[in-house]
């Protein structure tokens, strides 16, 4: 009889399309009749229903899974000092318990799906556990084409809906590997790896390691990837601009590595140090110049950049002479993960100035924006306008992309010119040398393109035409950006 009614049971939420694994009705009878029959021995686990000591119960409040998902209470089961609690979808959480004043969380188990409660058959205590499948509605009935029919059942608000599976050649994805029982915390990191100290034996590379303060936090947990392990010890990699601090829970996880090449998290409170050169030949005229960019700022951990720039700051020399051209801005701008746009203000020299003018300096009007992450894919522009001899004219555009080549190294290319008088146009490699990209990183960029001075004229020669001065030719370069 308690067959049938399993098999009914089964029947029914087949036709639904969705089949919930769970501990049915007709199991929990027979395993109390199986109880009565054979006693548990006294050494195993008691049940009891909700109920928590005042320090077990501060406990479940205060902490989270590695996923960020608070303890869902549904049971709890005990064995001297030992409590295990039956959390939803945080899984089994394992606490001790001493004296009913302290309360010690031991581990967090992600046992594949819902923890619900326990029972207790043939001597043992079992874990109930709620799982969901889903496979393709088949019928006779089912007309072609009847693919986008509405469906008028709503999944229950308690349980979110399950997404149905992918299916390649008409098989169902498989299963996810079971996830290894690891907990332990973080003891330090250095650049991309963060040393984990491991509660139980060596974990296997590969196994992703999830981490989250003990306390609540509103962040999403950091997940990374053990690159190599040893009996109580593991180093984990993360990603650029994440950051672990000591001391934080470290638990094995089936979620994602949040490492990110093209859109890593914002580095957000440290001082940046930052310097280019660029020196180059004069073809033409045998001399040499070059054209330098320094700046100083500060990345506020509120989405704010402040900086002061001299940039880009030229020189030139050559048989013709000798010419030297500059721009300073002093700047703000909203600076969040994937945009920054921001305006300055500061002078420049205006080497070029329309006819009947001598060469001098006005006052600048910069206006930057970034499209993309400061450490990962990006777009920059700016451009200045400068006020002279009381009108605006447009100064300089200056054009900088970045690709991610790997974990520490990026594609860089720029150029720009303008009535500056300064042009540039360059490849190069940046690299990660030391640090995350947070304070204590430094990066070093290598250069090669084409860079170029113009001294421009402000009175006709006798002949009627006006002699302008062109210092240019190829470029090697560095760069240095120092975070602190």
């Amino acid at each position: 009889m308690l067959r049938l009614s399993y098999m009914a049971l089964d029947r029914r939420l087949s036709q639904a399309g969705a089949h919930v694994s769970r501990v049915s009705a007709a199991l929990l009878l027979l395993s109390a009749a199986s109880v009565r029959a054979q006693p548990a021995p006294s050494d195993a686990p008691a049940l009891q229903d909700a109920v928590r000591e005042a320090p077990l119960d501060a406990l479940l409040r205060a902490h989270t899974d590695a996923l960020g998902r608070p303890c869902d209470f549904k049971q709890l089961a005990s064995q001297g000092e030992l409590r295990f609690a039956a959390c939803g979808a945080a899984g089994l959480w394992t606490v001790r318990v001493r004296d009913n004043v302290e309360a010690t969380l031991l581990s967090m188990q992600d046992l594949g799906g819902a923890v619900t409660g326990f029972f207790s058959a043939e001597g043992r205590v079992w874990v109930k556990i709620s799982s969901e499948r889903a496979q393709p509605l088949e019928s006779p009935q089912l007309q072609p084409g009847a693919a986008g029919m509405a469906v008028s059942a709503a999944p229950s608000p308690s349980e979110p809906a399950a997404s149905p599976p992918a299916r390649r050649a008409g098989v169902l994805r498989r299963a996810p590997e079971p996830v290894p029982a690891a907990r332990g915390r973080a003891l330090g990191s250095e650049d991309e790896d963060v040393t984990v100290e491991l509660e139980d034996a060596a974990l296997p590379v590969g196994t992703r390691i999830a981490f989250a303060s003990p306390a609540r936090d509103e962040r999403a947990p950091i997940v990374g990837q053990v690159v190599s392990s040893r009996a109580g010890r593991a180093r984990v990699a993360i990603g650029t601009n994440e950051y672990v601090s000591s001391g934080s829970l470290a638990m094995a996880t089936s979620a994602p590595v949040t490492a990110s090449l093209i859109a890593p998290p914002r580095a957000a409170g440290y001082w940046e140090l930052g310097l280019v050169a660029r020196p180059f030949l004069v073809l033409d005229d045998l001399g040499f110049g070059a054209v330098l960019d320094a700046q100083v700022g500060y990345r506020m951990h509120a989405p704010f950049h402040f900086r002061a720039a001299l940039a880009p700051l030229a020189f030139a020399t050559a048989r013709s002479g000798a010419t030297l051209p500059f721009a300073a801005v002093l700047s703000a701008a909203y600076d969040a993960r994937l945009f920054e746009a921001g305006l300055g203000i500061g002078a420049q020299s205006v080497n070029d100035p329309g006819f009947g003018l001598d060469r001098g300096s006005g006052t600048t009007i910069a206006q930057y924006l970034r499209i993309g992450a400061v450490d990962g894919l990006q777009l920059e522009l700016e451009t200045y306008v400068v006020l002279f001899h009381s009108r605006f004219e447009f100064s300089t555009l200056r054009v900088r992309a970045q690709v991610p080549l790997g974990t520490r190294t990026w594609l860089h290319a720029a150029g720009g010119g303008g009535n500056l008088s300064i042009a540039t146009g360059e490849v190069g490699l940046r690299v990660l040398t030391s640090g995350n990209g947070g304070a204590g990183s430094l990066f070093l960029t290598s250069l090669v393109g084409w860079a170029g001075v113009l001294r421009g004229c402000n009175a006709l020669v006798l002949d009627g035409s006006c002699r302008e001065i062109s210092y240019a030719g190829p470029m090697l370069g560095v760069g240095a950006e120092l975070r602190r």
